[in-house]
């Protein structure tokens, strides 16, 4: 889910590391159906900061998300390098490593089986799968107040299909991101901060 996307851009970007001139950390978590068991809930840390006097930027990210019988983890490191177009004008390029784990308990007691016959869930049999990508964007920004991004934090379809048997398994499509928005000055002390996403 993208629900906050406008306080966490270097999880879909990572041109996003070291825009903010700062060193920051970001922490998110959302619950969803609270008091349903198995109910799904999803955290994220991310560091960032810039280096080389703010030349480039580096940041991480660690994620984790679960519903039910499943879960996956996340990581990724993150590189960008800024390009000083002119004096108001810059656009940042980014580069991105990432590692996901996905799980699933299939001998969990809230799997119900509807089949004996299914190989897949055997009692007891836990499924996981490691999976690597790489991802790439550009961020640019205009007197550090109207930003435009694109990216694709993974470039290539992961097999991420838990199931050895199956002729045909899952696989995790590559996304890209464009997204643009601004922090406007209302007052001395308050921004409005409008924000798009495609």
């Amino acid at each position: 889910h993208y629900t906050n996307f406008m306080y966490n851009q270097q999880l879909y970007n990572p041109a996003y590391v070291g825009s903010r001139n700062t060193p920051s950390f970001t922490a998110l978590h959302r619950s969803q159906w609270i008091g349903f068991e198995g109910a799904p809930y999803s955290e994220v840390l991310s560091f960032q900061s810039p280096i080389m006097r703010q030349r480039a930027g580096i940041g991480g990210t660690i994620s984790r998300y679960a519903i039910g019988v499943s879960y996956a983890w996340f990581g990724s490191a993150a590189y960008s390098y800024n390009l000083r177009l002119t004096p108001d004008l810059e656009v940042r390029l980014g580069l991105q490593a990432s590692l996901e784990y996905l799980g699933i308990n299939f001998g969990d007691e809230k799997v119900v089986t509807v089949s004996q016959y299914d190989p897949s869930l055997n009692e007891n049999r836990f499924e996981d799968k490691y999976v690597g990508n790489v991802g790439v964007g550009a961020y640019l920004t205009y007197k550090n107040m109207f930003y435009l991004g694109v990216s694709a934090p993974q470039l290539y379809p992961n097999d991420v299909g838990l199931n050895d048997i199956a002729r045909i398994t899952a696989k995790q499509a590559p996304h890209r991101y464009l997204n643009l928005g601004a922090a406007i000055p209302v007052s001395d002390q308050l921004d409005l901060m409008p924000n798009f996403m495609v």
